[in-house]
């Protein structure tokens, strides 16, 4: 099981919650999947990619997006700066690697795997989707996170 965080400690209105979370979605699909990912700076070429999941044995990169219900463009960029800097660091590397993109809420995930260009993209590129469940608690928060956040543009 993953550790759980302290999900009380967190500023108001701000995305650390969401960002706290990636080790946690990591975990999870480590569980999943079998894999041994976990946080790392990468250094290609001269350049450091900073990537919430690697497993370079397996020569897996993940990147984690864990925003639950409506997708704002904003965070739509995020994902696809995500996947560009995937297929970047395998072009680089120049060895096949498994790409993942990674989320918390399969409505989220749907949205990536639509008839949008930059789904059509992410098959290209062969960018796999995943899921994995967190508690309801860790659920709660992040809503309270996002309605902080809102108040904040009213």
């Amino acid at each position: 099981m993953a550790k759980e965080k302290n999900i009380d400690t967190v500023s108001r209105g701000s995305s650390t919650f969401n960002t706290e979370l990636d080790p946690v979605a990591i975990d999870l699909l480590n569980q999943k999947l079998g894999y041994k990912l976990k946080p790392a700076p990468i250094k290609v070429k001269g350049a450091t990619i900073q990537v919430d999941g690697y497993d370079p044995d397996k020569n897996i990169i993940c990147e984690v997006y864990c925003g639950i219900d409506e997708v704002k463009p904003g965070q739509v960029r995020k994902v696809i700066t995500d996947a560009f800097k995937m297929i970047a660091f395998e072009k680089v590397s120049k060895k096949p690697c498994t790409k993942i993109l990674l989320f918390v809420d399969e409505t989220v995930m749907k949205r990536f795997q639509s008839k949008s260009w930059y789904s059509m993209a992410f098959k290209e590129f062969g960018i796999e989707t995943e899921v994995v469940p967190i508690s309801e608690k860790e659920i709660a928060a992040l809503k309270a996170t996002k309605e902080r956040q809102g108040a904040h543009f009213k």
